[in-house]
């Protein structure tokens, strides 16, 4: 399946990622949405927690489609992506679900800066330390690494069932809010039904001192495999990916969900 129209100017990429399926508790992931975001019912985590994306990439050949303003440029990235979030009132045409990220380290300026100013995406320079086994970035104005895991791949190939509840939990449109206040949204289209997708087994720990209401410290993860998503998962995805230039709010974004919740409309009931 094709991505949907994505406009004349849009954003395209190659990206190997790692991604760890996990699942905080719902109230904590509340405390990282702005005042107009809330949390979506879903059917992925456990009663009384909410699943998030930690992903641990290597962008590369990102540009725009019929330009050279990026040519081919290639970075490392981790990001937290939350999946399942809506407008709290509702009032635009699409109320969700969304992608809605906290927060995102990168090593070059240019789509640190780009991300933030253009997207809203809260993109911060880090310094990344990458084998075929472990994973880490370190944010520049902290003595330590923000994010690091193990990995352990394997060549299991996901199952039909475990690709479908990844998009659930991938294919959905982004929402962001700029440092002025403004909102954004914008379509990523992952490419999944073609994406290569196998298990891994990873186990890390991300800082806790970016994270709104938690204590300093460390906060554990582990996935291993996809077998089972209520308990915490892990793979490995190399996808082509599009992205289009940030929309007006207005826009009907059900095209870019494929998360198997509908979009709620204005002033209805659940």
């Amino acid at each position: 399946m094709s991505a949907p129209d994505p406009g004349l100017l849009y954003m395209i990429g190659h990206y190997v990622v790692h991604i760890v399926v996990h699942h905080f508790d719902a109230e904590l992931v509340q405390s990282w949405l702005p005042a107009d975001l809330e949390l979506m019912p879903q059917d992925i985590s456990p009663p009384g927690k909410h699943p998030v994306n930690l992903l641990f990439g290597m962008e590369s050949e990102v540009e725009v489609n019929w330009t050279k303003l990026l040519p081919g440029v290639q970075y490392n990235e981790f990001g937290m992506v939350i999946p399942f979030t809506r407008w709290k009132n509702a009032k635009y045409a699409y109320n969700g679900p969304f992608l809605f990220t906290p927060i995102i380290f990168v090593d070059k300026e240019l789509i640190s800066f780009g991300g933030e100013v253009v997207y809203g995406f809260p993109k911060r320079i880090g310094k990344f330390s990458i084998s075929d086994t472990s994973y880490a970035v370190l944010d520049n104005s902290w003595p330590s690494d923000y994010a690091r895991t193990s990995i352990a791949d394997s060549p299991t190939v996901v199952t039909p069932e475990a690709r479908q509840t990844i998009t659930h939990l991938l294919q959905q449109p982004s929402v962001s809010q700029k440092a002025d206040g403004s909102w954004s949204s914008s379509g990523f289209w992952w490419n999944l039904d073609t994406a290569a997708l196998t298990d891994s087994t990873m186990k890390g720990e991300i800082i806790r001192y970016l994270l709104p209401g938690v204590p300093d410290g460390t906060r554990p993860f582990e996935g291993d495999g996809t077998s089972d998503f209520a308990a915490g998962a892990a793979y490995r995805m190399e996808t082509d990916w599009t992205l289009t230039l940030p929309k007006d709010l207005e826009k009907d974004w059900s095209p870019w969900n494929d998360s198997g919740v509908p979009a709620v409309a204005p002033g209805a009931k659940e």
